[in-house]
Parts: C-alpha cells; structure tokens; sequence
C-alpha cells in the first residue's frame, strides 16, 4: 500500500509543494505575486493583514474580495533569481493559465516581478498603475504589496500616484 499524505504536505519529502490558483472561477481581478510565502498557509491569503489590505483596497474601487483571485508566477517558496530560461517557461505557463482562469484585471506586484512578467525593457515606475495587457488580460503593476504594508507612503504612492494612472478600476 501506498503510504498517506496530509493533505498540503509534499508528496516527497524535501519537496515543497506546488501553490495552486486559489478563486472564483472567472474572477473580476487577479492577484499575481512572484511566489508563496512560506508564512502564509495556501488558501488563507485574505487571512493575513496584506491579504486585509489588499481587499480593503480593491474593495473602494468596487471589487469584492470574493471576486479577486490568487496566483504565483513561480508556484514554489523561492528565495533564488530565476534564470531567463526559467523565466520565460513561467511566463508561458503564466499565459496558459490566464487562458483558464479568464480574469477581467490582473495585478503584479512588486518591480522585480514586473520585469519577469513584461521584460527588463520597460521601466516599472513609468508603468506603475498603467494600463498594460499580458496573454490577452487587461494588466497594470503595482508596488510589492507586503512592502506597501509596512510603509504609508507606499501606499500614499500606490493610492494617489499609480492607480490614478489607469483605467481598469475607475468606475
């Protein structure tokens, strides 16, 4: 017989777990971060005081927690650089899986992810909060969410800067 897993353990040991898309089916927005944090449990996002923020955040521009989605560009915990090869591989993935999840917006956060997603031939604070479009969905980058946590004018500059650059959430 097989020996049983619990269930979010890896398969393997020594092998972290792959961190699935966690959402409505079609959601009005989309999340996309670099890669899990090992301090959040997957599927409890909104339970962590970014995930508040967030939601409170996208909540004034009209968009309910229950309609935002979660995802990773690297589906694994990384504390490494991703090599280009990698990177363009989950970029790929990336669009497969925007193909399947079929979100209205989506939203990367942070400038490195930036540069993974979109390349290292634009410049994120020319783009921050910009219209921009990745595999076909509307798309605008914002600052590192964990990082505008922790700093007010972080938010100040994502609120009263970058949002008002573009116009997927004004009404």
């Amino acid at each position: 017989p097989l020996p049983e897993s619990t269930p979010g353990a890896p398969a393997h040991p020594g092998v972290q777990p792959l961190v699935r898309y966690e959402g409505p089916e079609h959601p009005q927005l989309l999340l996309l971060f670099a890669s899990p944090r090992p301090d959040i449990v997957a599927g409890n996002f909104f339970s962590t005081s970014t995930g508040t923020m967030l939601a409170r955040l996208f909540a004034s521009l009209h968009v309910a927690q229950e309609n935002i989605g979660v995802t990773y560009f690297y589906k694994v915990a990384t504390a490494r650089n991703i090599p280009p090869l990698l990177e363009t591989a989950l970029r790929k993935m990336l669009t497969k899986e925007l193909s399947f999840i079929a979100p209205q917006v989506m939203v990367t956060f942070g400038e490195p992810l930036f540069h993974q997603v979109f390349g290292k031939g634009k410049n994120f604070n020319d783009c921050a909060g910009t219209d921009m479009e990745f595999g076909g969905v509307k798309t605008c980058a914002l600052v590192d969410a964990f990082a505008m946590e922790a700093d007010k004018q972080l938010k100040l500059l994502t609120w009263k800067v970058h949002i008002p650059r573009g116009s997927y959430f004004k009404n």
